[in-house]
């Protein structure tokens, strides 16, 4: 599953990932890096995202939609009011989970592939530079 070289230059920007399982997370977060990205988390709740949010410099954000304690439906309303590119990375198929206003963005499906994400990251954010 993971292709791609590892030992690339991290140079594109911080990437927050919100996921709450734990093994998932990691994946994606690795999958992240070996994109060239910097990967913060995973996270598992909107507190502790909207903590980093407050702490870190964040380029983009990667967001399961059903986390521990509800939705991230908080996480991407503090990303939108702070201009961060954000899209969602979900098991679910149902658009309910998330409100009306947040129903156009970006969402994948479970598990994604790594040219999946790299096409997401890249519409978010642009390509890592080289």
């Amino acid at each position: 599953m993971n292709t791609m070289p590892i030992n690339e230059p991290k140079t594109a920007g911080a990437v927050l990932v919100v996921e709450d399982n734990f093994l998932v997370g990691v994946l994606i977060a690795r999958n992240v890096e070996r994109l060239g990205y910097r990967a913060i988390g995973p996270v598992a709740s909107a507190s502790d995202a909207i903590a980093r949010l407050a702490s870190q410099s964040i380029t983009a954000a990667i967001l399961d939609i059903n986390i521990r304690g509800g939705t991230s439906e908080p996480v991407a309303e503090a990303l939108e009011r702070a201009g961060i590119p954000f899209f969602f990375v979900t098991g679910y198929a149902s658009p309910l989970l998330i409100s009306q206003r947040l129903q156009s963005t970006l969402r994948l499906s479970k598990p994604v592939s790594d040219a999946e994400l790299k096409r997401a990251l890249e519409t978010s954010v642009g390509p890592r530079s080289a």
